[in-house]
């Protein structure tokens, strides 16, 4: 049996600046018998809350009926001539009990000065009390001169309990409110460390796990851009509003949200003096945004599977990034023949290979192996089609130049279109 006491923070716990809330607190009484709540006391470790008294708790009284047999009677409905049944329980009925349970008595109290009162709240045994105090955030809009710094807006609360004359201090675990500005936030964004390439495809040969990371391959963080075009970071341990999803975790699992921890060395060095070192193969281990990859695995050139990572902060507000993973990068793509001298109505087909950075040498087929996308500088002169092949279309004099593409690589070939004589 144990008296145990849980706090009620608000649902996400994050407000905004100049937000009135409450927190609220629950006692569960399951020992034998009653116990007096003499005062209660709450306070922000960081001082950023203006936390207020608690609200009375005034004297209640209920019953509590068992055994024994219903009584079905059937009386008009309200403002009606129309007759339903209503099912109670009368306390004398054979076989029932009547139990009458009664608090008394109401807390009034100062989160500064915890000085206990003497009206008191008594809580039956197997009964839970539920108190609430009034909070306010500060003004934490930008420009205000009041303003505090973002990375000191997090509240944390503590609670003590004065219970049968007793001042009881309780872990009620994380009791941290995130304060909000209410000005400026014009949208957010998403952050990877490692940082993707340019083209945000990251290829399975040349990436490795960065060596300080324990259990996952990157961080996506989330930054709060303001009107201004400043970025403030949110804390990856901040539930709720912190909650990272994967469109495909197959390809890129994510954590939702909590703190990141450390590995403990496997090894400990020692100095002259017999001083520890410390950080000896510590790695850091997955919190919120702490992203695992998984690369594809004989996959085609050009083969990407893509997952977006999101964090939905607020409604309307989400912040998203695409990455996608291929198996080996395209190091080149070369188009044989690479020089042409055509005249109109001739017609030369041409072949493709890709040279991936494995050293690894694939022909285009239009199937499994894609044909690249290629463009003519002066397609009325000389046209190419999607397999590339190339055709003199007019009788004149031309300098062509025709480029291939695939993603991000690219190649070109020349072609002299010859009038005939």
């Amino acid at each position: 049996m144990a008296i145990i006491p849980s706090m009620v923070l608000p649902n996400p716990p994050a407000v905004s600046s100049e937000q009135s809330f409450t927190i609220g607190l629950t006692i569960e009484n399951s020992e034998a018998d009653a116990i007096t709540i003499n005062g209660i006391h709450f306070w922000d470790e960081n001082n950023i809350l203006t936390l207020g008294d608690f609200s009375p708790c005034l004297p209640i009284k209920f019953q509590v009926v068992s055994g024994g047999t219903p009584v079905t009677s059937s009386v008009p409905a309200w403002g009606t001539a129309t007759q339903s049944d209503v099912v109670y329980y009368v306390g004398n009925i054979s076989g029932s009990t009547l139990q009458t349970i009664q608090t008394s008595g109401s807390y009034g109290g100062d989160n500064k000065n915890f000085t206990p009162v003497s009206s008191s709240v008594i809580i039956p045994a197997g009964a839970t009390g539920s108190y609430q105090v009034s909070a306010r955030a500060p003004n934490t809009n930008r420009g205000t001169q009041n303003a505090i710094n973002f990375g000191q807006q997090t509240a944390n609360v503590k609670g003590r309990i004065t219970i049968n004359n007793e001042v009881r201090y309780y872990d009620l675990g994380n009791n941290n409110i995130f304060v909000f500005p209410t000005d400026g936030i014009i949208g957010a964004e998403l952050e990877m460390t490692p940082a993707p390439p340019a083209n945000f495809v990251i290829s399975a040969q040349g990436f490795a796990r960065p060596e300080n990371f324990d259990n996952f391959d990157a961080v996506f963080s989330t930054n709060l851009i303001l009107s201004n075009g400043e970025k403030l970071p949110l804390p990856p341990w901040l539930p709720t509003r912190n909650n990272y999803t994967s469109s495909d975790p197959s390809v890129i699992s994510v954590v939702a949200e909590g703190a990141f921890g450390a590995t403990t060395p496997s090894t400990t060095l020692t100095n002259s003096v017999g001083s520890i070192y410390g950080g000896q193969n510590t790695k850091l281990t997955a919190g919120g945004g702490a992203a695992t990859f998984t690369f594809p695995v004989g996959s085609q050139p050009n083969s990407i599977n893509y997952a977006t990572i999101s964090n939905e902060i607020a409604a309307g507000l989400t912040a998203s990034l695409t990455i996608g993973l291929q198996e080996t990068a395209l190091a080149s793509i070369q188009v044989v023949p690479n020089f042409l001298s055509i005249q109109s109505g001739s017609i030369v087909p041409t072949k493709t290979f890709y040279t991936l950075t494995d050293g690894t040498i694939y022909q285009a087929d239009g199937n499994q192996i894609p044909y690249p996308t290629f463009v003519s500088s002066q397609p009325n002169a000389v046209a190419v089609n999607a397999s590339g092949s190339i055709t003199g279309s007019v009788d004149a004099q031309a300098n062509v130049l025709i480029t291939a593409t695939l993603g991000s690589t690219t190649t070109t070939l020349s072609v002299v279109l010859n009038k005939i004589v």
